[in-house]
């Protein structure tokens, strides 16, 4: 049996004589170094992270992927899959992505920390796999075993655990790893069969994240190093080698399906306008903050402090001259690292891996407001990780720096890359935590304005949210969701005319936006202007499937009900009686659609309908000071004036500064003269 010593090297087993007289110490050198790193990536990686357990789902995102999807919210079922191969209202194509999602819920529910968890497990998972990769394909232990734990420790990649929307991330990883090795395979005896297996594991990464389209280019990189395919020779022989062609050709099935999935992933993103939802950058402005965004990067590797859920993409130019300096540093890096090829080939594979692997995402096709993001990183920092590991080795054997004294040294930088991580982790814990973190490091981010102002409507603070979202509108006029937000907010204020004029920005700015029509449409409805609300009911009736994923979906609830106080205002009752009765078919807890039919039961005469229609409604329990003021009006239409008191009392209790209070009471006391 061979066993390895801590520098990877083969040695030949022990005779069975000396293992008896040393079985303890045969134990010991049982666990090999491989072992014990993997334990020990296993143990840093949870003790970083298991606090995310006890973590909440946050607005940024995950109502589109778990807390109001409605499709995922199903399970595992037939609904969910048909939405997993059908949907792209992530900008993406992502099936493996929402099937996971829908497989948690299944177990977990709305516990997030399930869903926490497993996007956990994927991280370690993703790290041993990488330290067992790099491990095999370069012969080289410790290097191997640096980049895993920077991998698994580094604060930059916390966005990619710890959020559950980037489920995403950790999948695609977890498939990007698995198909490099499956290539590894090939390349020793290469045959149909391992490279199906290499085409089989690569679909699956590219239905995770579409950031796989450069994974082909990868491999040709490892092509070249460790594994020796191709003879550097200079530039120009090697574009004139039948061996480098027979390589590139090889890889031609992966960057077909590399392109179909850019042109899939660009159409829907185009269809749902997130290459323009922040406004119009232009070229020169995308290219500098592209330049800038890879040597961000680097430096917020060196130095991660003062990192952010989102960083807005400034409106103010960013300098010539210092996008010159970093295009020149680079550039020297590029050219040491190739004219360093021979002695440290290393050092242009991992630079090229960074620079190949973040084209998709550096912001040339600007996709939302950021600027960059910590989760853009999650792969590309792996070729640094490279440079750095291998350079430290080599310069650890010339300098013949003990071993002791390096392992001491790098788990006391581990402690520190441990303690940074498990810092940043806290940060994402709920949606006050993370905004208020965004906002510490940004005051100008509208993004983190909006979700703090979402956090204070959860907890009924309309104004506090309000004025949230009128700062958000001043640092992004052009953000149809600040418009939105702020119409929303005056709605609930019952400023009725100042909201309709935001719902109206908001469609303008993006016209399928149809949470906006919903909200429009509604609101001219409970302000009696039933033929102005038409256009905008009837179009989200009409839309081939009602309903919606993000942080404002439309609901056809409401929309129906809408629809049968349009029809019971030009004297179409029985139809619109009829819609009512078929909405509480589907959704028996419809409080507002029973308080509706009854008042339409009543005026047709059917006052004992009515009231049993009002009796099955949760009546007095409700919260929602819209349903008890509808409940009250109700009462009142049926001359029950105490019960219309006593509903409109609770309304009083439930927010004693809604504006609906003193219409509430003027119809009391109008009814109270009447009577």
């Amino acid at each position: 049996m061979m066993l390895e010593n801590p520098k990877g090297d083969m040695i030949t087993e022990p005779s069975q004589s000396v293992c008896k007289q040393h079985h303890s110490v045969g134990r010991v050198i049982y666990l090999s170094p491989a072992i014990l790193i993997t334990l020990a990536i296993v143990v840093l990686t949870i003790a970083a992270y298991i606090q995310v357990v006890k973590f909440d789902f946050v607005t940024f995102d995950d109502p589109v992927y778990v807390t109001r999807n409605t499709s995922i919210q199903s399970g595992l079922s037939w609904k969910s899959i048909k939405y997993a191969f059908t949907s792209g209202d992530d900008g993406s194509y992502l099936p493996l992505v929402w099937l996971s999602h829908a497989t948690c819920f299944s177990v977990f529910k709305m516990w997030a920390g399930g869903h926490h968890l497993v996007s956990l497990l994927l991280h370690v998972a993703n790290s041993i796999l990488l330290f067992g990769f790099l491990r095999r394909l370069t012969k080289s232990q410790w290097p191997s075993a640096g980049v895993a734990f920077l991998f698994a420790l580094h604060p930059l990649h916390v966005e990619s655990v710890a959020w559950v929307s980037e489920r995403k991330d950790v999948l695609s990883t977890f498939f990007w790893i698995l198909t490099s090795w499956a290539y590894l395979r090939y390349t020793d005896h290469a045959n149909w069969r391992r490279y199906g297996l290499v085409l089989i594991l690569f679909v699956l990464g590219l239905l995770s994240k579409s950031m796989l389209v450069t994974l082909p280019l990868t491999l040709l990189l490892f092509d070249a190093w460790p594994l020796g395919r191709i003879e550097w020779a200079g530039f120009r022989p090697i574009m004139k080698s039948k061996v480098f062609y027979k390589l590139v050709l090889e890889k031609i099935p992966l960057m077909i399906l590399s392109c179909i999935t850019a042109l899939v992933t660009f159409v829907i993103q185009r269809r749902i306008g997130a290459m323009v939802e922040f406004g119009g950058w232009s070229l020169r402005a995308r290219l500098f903050n592209a330049v800038m965004t890879i040597f961000k990067y680097l430096t917020q590797m060196v130095w991660p402090w003062n990192l952010s859920a989102f960083y807005p993409m400034s409106l103010a130019n960013i300098p010539a001259w210092r996008v010159a300096g970093v295009v020149s540093f680079l550039l020297i890096v590029t050219l040491i690292s190739i004219f360093q090829f021979r002695r440290r080939p290393y050092l242009i594979v991992g630079w090229l891996w960074y620079l190949i692997t973040l084209l998709p995402v550096v912001g040339i096709v600007q996709v939302g407001g950021q600027a960059h993001a910590d989760r853009y990183t999650y792969i590309p920092l792996i070729g640094v990780f490279i440079m750095i590991c291998w350079l430290v080795e080599e310069s650890i054997e010339r300098l013949k720096i003990p071993r002791l004294l390096t392992l001491a040294t790098g788990a006391a930088f581990m402690g520190t890359m441990l303690t940074l991580t498990a810092a940043q982790t806290a940060v994402w814990r709920d949606n006050v935590t993370l905004f208020k973190n965004a906002l510490s490091m940004d005051v100008d981010n509208p993004v983190a304005l909006i979700n703090i102002g979402d956090e204070y409507l959860k907890r009924d603070q309309v104004q506090n949210a309000y004025a949230a979202y009128i700062k958000a509108l001043k640092f992004s006029p052009t953000l149809y969701l600040s418009h939105y937000r702020v119409g929303y907010a005056l709605d609930l204020l019952g400023r009725n005319d100042d909201a309709l004029y935001y719902y109206n920005n908001a469609s303008r700015l993006k016209p399928d936006f149809m949470g906006a029509c919903q909200k429009h449409g509604h609101l001219l409805t409970r302000m009696g202007r039933y033929e102005e609300a038409a256009p905008f009911v009837e179009r989200i009736l009409h839309l081939p499937d009602v309903g919606g994923t993000g942080s404002d979906p439309v609901n056809p609830v409401t929309s129906q009900i809408d629809w049968a106080m349009i029809l019971r205002s030009r004297d179409h009752r029985p139809e619109a009686m009829a819609i009512l009765q078929g909405v509480l078919k589907r959704a028996p807890d419809s409080f507002e659609a029973r308080l509706v039919l009854s008042r339409l039961l009543s005026e047709s005469g059917y006052q004992m309908e009515a009231l049993k229609q009002l009796e099955s409604a949760p009546a007095l329990t409700g919260r929602d000071p819209e349903l008890l003021f509808r409940l009250g009006l109700a009462f009142l239409s049926m001359k029950r004036v105490d019960e219309a008191e006593r509903a409109f009392n609770h309304l009083k209790e439930v927010n004693p500064q809604s504006p609906l209070l003193e219409q509430a009471f003027l119809e009391l006391e109008k009814a109270r003269h009447l009577n």
